[in-house]
């Protein structure tokens, strides 16, 4: 059975009149299809380009080292004592210099008791066959960095001055050898 509603008149022409905007609404007209695919193309596009210019803006910004063959993770192996020819076999220690940018990072990684330091900063400058070491500090990162005021506790990295200058004798990708007046030292590249 069917059931018919009676609407006034009206109230028919409103309903018929809002259904019909609506599909059109809904459903626009091919010529504003086309539109519309053309807007949104070009948003993509502004939002791919947007994508590529802060990329290549970050990648704009990375710094770079100058370094060398300096650059690197160095394990101290070997420190000679030129006048008496002694020689310190540490190829079995933990002991390295870290150098990056304008840091040299000096750590022992086989000494558990080194106060709760993570071991030693130190800036440097190198030119030519000179490697300059200078600013000191004790490299604690839970109270900051703090400026040394003695050399000792560097002493076993081959450093006796809180401003070292060495002579560099060797330096390649895989090794690297300085000294000073008293002592010589051997590195290897890890």
């Amino acid at each position: 059975m069917k059931m018919k509603i009676n609407l006034p008149e009206k109230n028919r022409g409103m309903l018929k009149g809002d259904m019909f905007s609506l599909k059109s609404d809904f459903f626009p007209s091919t010529e504003n299809r086309h539109s519309l695919k053309k807007k949104i193309c070009s948003l993509a596009g502004a939002v791919a380009a947007m994508g590529v210019m802060s990329v290549s803006s970050v990648s704009c910004t990375l710094e770079t080292s100058d370094n060398g063959d300096l650059d690197g993770f160095w394990h101290l192996e070997r420190v000679d004592t030129l006048a008496t020819g002694g020689v310190c076999d540490l190829s079995e220690e933990l002991r390295f210099w870290a150098v990056q940018r304008h840091l040299i990072s000096i750590v022992d990684r086989g000494n558990s008791s080194n106060g709760g330091y993570f071991g030693y900063l130190s800036h440097f400058s190198h030119e030519g066959d000179r490697l300059r070491l200078y600013d000191m500090y004790i490299n604690d990162r839970m109270v900051g960095d703090i400026k040394m005021e003695t050399a000792e506790p560097l002493n076993v990295f081959g450093i006796n001055a809180l401003e070292e200058n060495f002579r560099v004798e060797q330096l390649s990708s895989s090794r690297m050898q300085l000294s000073t007046d008293v002592l010589r030292l051997h590195f290897r590249k890890m």
